[in-house]
């Protein structure tokens, strides 16, 4: 095969085109609901559960995940997980059972499962370390655009062209992200200066520990951070719309923009601000605020208002992302694929257990379930954020500039 040159910016919009596809499946069935619930036939519990079992196999390949791109890197593994990917936006796209449609969310799940880790372990390599947060935070803000995608767009071709054809289209394009890595993705740049730069930054930690406490508290945070984000962003937000509010599939289509909106300047903004601030002060104030969020959708707000509370919690929800860059920090280069992926497993398990959950509250409870739901979640969130205050101090203090 042709050798092709590579860099640092090559690096990142390749690895970024994976990670579009990555949450634009995790997104499709916030919008898509009421046709998976009416053809699949679907109570709000099989919904929930699944729409989540993509997490269930996402979680439960991030430690694999990690071992293997430390040990065979990105270039090797990205392709091999997104033809999983593609096996899985096929299948779902001839689903007609709560069966078949499960196993092709547990395929997505494992074939989209590298998506960022891949691109931290790339990144770690390619980019030095003071620069880490801000292009991680770049890295999010691009694959919401897959998110957004999966909002009012998607609402529009599947009423054109019916849900099923977007997961073949979905399967094409994976089809091309997987052959761009293959192609054009290196996994050291020609100078090693950068990955040394890493290396020196981090302690001088030989070996990885599950048990490490700092790691767990940083990790339960994720849990409930990213678990509360992603159950609602990409399943119970649009549902939650249909249900509450009786909207119909545009308007919730055009709210669910509203929040993928917030969560994509929210992840814009947010490593730029960790750089700039401190990672951890950034943490814990935005963290707090994603709370309120919750607490505003447990106990009711105006459907005037319902916008721009959305556009709320979609940015301060982007707050879980620099748990990861604070992971990263506690380990050398040669570890952070599994420091990540550890981080980040119990992310992606809190959005499988949670979704699920929420599913089965709402279907236990038609008045009151989300009420319910959400407030679970912002008690849940509020006990792991005072675990994780005095890990925060011991990090670093904020720079300035």
């Amino acid at each position: 095969m042709r050798q092709f040159k590579s860099n640092a910016w090559l690096v990142f919009w390749t690895l970024t085109l994976a990670y579009f596809l990555s949450y634009f499946f995790r997104s499709a069935n916030a919008v898509i609901a009421p046709e998976l619930s009416t053809e699949l036939r679907l109570s709000s519990g099989d919904l929930g559960l699944m729409t989540s079992l993509f997490y269930l196999s996402f979680a439960g390949s991030q430690i694999p995940i990690g071992w293997a791109l430390d040990t065979y890197g990105v270039r090797v593994v990205q392709p091999v997980l997104l033809s999983v990917a593609v096996l899985g936006s096929l299948l779902f796209s001839i689903s007609s059972s709560l069966l078949t449609a499960g196993l092709a969310r547990a395929l997505l799940g494992v074939g989209l499962a590298g998506c960022l880790m891949a691109a931290f372990k790339a990144f770690a390599q390619w980019f030095p370390p003071e620069r880490q947060a801000t292009i991680t935070g770049y890295l999010m803000a691009l694959g919401v655009l897959g998110a957004l995608g999966a909002s009012t767009p998607l609402a529009i071709i599947s009423n054109q062209t019916g849900w099923r054809s977007v997961f073949v289209y979905g399967a094409a394009l994976t089809v091309v992200a997987a052959a761009l890595i293959a192609l054009f993705v290196r996994d050291a740049p020609q100078t090693t200066e950068p990955r040394a730069a890493a290396s020196r930054a981090a302690p001088a930690t030989s070996s990885f520990n599950f048990l490490d406490p700092t790691l767990l508290r940083i990790a339960l945070v994720n849990f409930f951070g990213a678990g509360s984000l992603l159950s609602i962003q990409t399943l119970w937000g649009g549902k939650f719309l249909f249900d509450v509010y009786k909207l119909d599939k545009p308007q919730v289509g055009e709210l669910l923009t509203v929040l993928n909106l917030g969560v994509l300047i929210g992840y814009g903004a947010i490593g730029w601000l960790g750089d700039r601030f401190g990672l951890t002060r950034v943490v814990l104030s935005g963290v707090a605020a994603f709370v309120a969020c919750l607490c505003l959708l447990a106990f009711g707000v105006p459907l005037s208002l319902i916008g721009a509370v959305y556009f709320a919690f979609g940015v301060f929800g982007t707050s879980n992302l620099l748990l990861l860059t604070h992971a990263r920090r506690l380990y050398p280069l040669a570890l952070t694929g599994r420091a990540t992926t550890f981080v980040n497993m119990f992310g992606i398990g809190g959005t499988f257990l949670l979704q699920a959950l929420i599913g089965v509250i709402v279907g236990a409870f038609p008045i009151g379930g989300y009420t319910i739901s959400f407030a679970l979640l912002a008690l849940g969130l509020s006990a792991t954020l005072i675990l994780y205050a005095p890990v925060a101090r011991q990090l670093e203090s904020p720079r300035a500039s």
